[in-house]
This record gives C-alpha cells, structure tokens and sequence, in this order.
C-alpha cells in the first residue's frame, strides 16, 4: 500500500466515526428536545390552572375565614348537621 492509500483509508475511517458521532448527537438532541416539550407543555398548564384569579381570590377568602375563625374562638360556621339543629 502507498502512502496515499493509508492515508485515504484514515482519512475516510475519520469521516465515518464523525458522521456516527454526529449521528448519535441528533438522536440524543432530539430526545432532549421531546422531553422538554414535554416539560414546557406541562409547565404552562400548571401555571395555567395555577394563575386563575377567581379561582385563587376563592380560595385566598376561604382561608382568611377559617382563620378569623380561629381567631375569634366562635364554635363553627359550618351549617349544623340535621340532628343537632333545633
């Protein structure tokens, strides 16, 4: 073999090992990538159900009752059940 021959066979074992390497990377690229679609698409859904403002503002109120509740050691502001009212 003339030195030109070992040096095309290199030369084309190197380009193949950088196509396989390349290769690999898109595969592992768009593995990522799916999942992080997959992350953001849940992100924005919890954030969606997270943000809504009535529904928080509700909430927020029911926890502020409860807790001025509490605080004035009133008994309870749920209605009675139906064997204890008179």
């Amino acid at each position: 073999m003339t030195e030109f021959d070992v040096l095309s066979v290199l030369l084309g074992i190197i380009g193949g090992l950088i196509v396989f390497l390349a290769s690999v990377f898109a595969w592992w690229a768009s593995r990522i990538t799916a999942k992080l679609d997959a992350l953001m698409s849940w992100q924005q859904d919890a954030l969606g159900r997270f943000a809504d403002a009535a529904k928080n503002r509700q909430a927020h109120q029911r926890l502020w009752d409860a807790l001025e509740h509490l605080r004035s050691g009133r008994r309870s502001k749920l209605p009675r059940p139906p064997y204890e009212e008179e």
